[in-house]
């Protein structure tokens, strides 16, 4: 399997690799993770603190458009995102505290990237939703997941009409 540490990709041929490379820290807080399994799914990772961002890949959109083409070729185009297809999957947590405060990651080019905390989850569930994908490639059952829709990013509901006026 390979794994982008921001934009540094290595090899990896085992847990105890996995778990050494996912120990690296941008600014002792943030990390932003690729992987990409040999069945073609890919899995980003955004770690700020204990807060993650997780969103998952399936091998019909990684064929279309590979994040690891994108990042290691500088002639693809990036339309990655754009794309129509019910297979890309955010992390999702319907028990956030504050869901509508934001978290601020950085992404693999070191952008600052807030999403709102309704999409994010412990760091201690995202570590588990890696090294399952790193085993299985799939999916993870370990947390709730948000479809999203013609490559939308995630965005929050709508308020209901009556907490406008607050």
């Amino acid at each position: 399997m390979k794994l982008a540490k921001f934009r540094d990709i290595v090899d990896v041929n085992n847990l105890a690799e996995l778990h050494e490379h996912l120990l690296s820290r941008d600014r002792g807080f943030y990390g932003s993770f690729w992987l990409w399994h040999d069945s073609g799914t890919e899995l980003a990772v955004m770690i700020n603190g204990d807060d993650s961002y997780v969103l998952f890949i399936s091998s019909d959109r990684a064929a279309q458009h590979s994040t690891l083409d994108l990042m290691t070729n500088p002639n693809v185009p990036r339309t990655y995102i754009g794309s129509e297809g019910p297979s890309l999957y955010s992390s999702h947590s319907e028990d956030a505290e504050n869901p509508d405060e934001e978290v601020d990651f950085l992404a693999d080019n070191y952008e600052p990237t807030p999403m709102s905390k309704r999409y994010t989850v412990p760091l201690s569930q995202a570590l588990i939703v890696m090294e399952e994908f790193f085993i299985s490639g799939e999916r993870s059952t370990n947390i709730r997941w948000y479809e999203l829709s013609a490559g939308r990013l995630p965005q929050p509901p709508p308020k209901p009409w009556w907490q406008f006026w607050k």
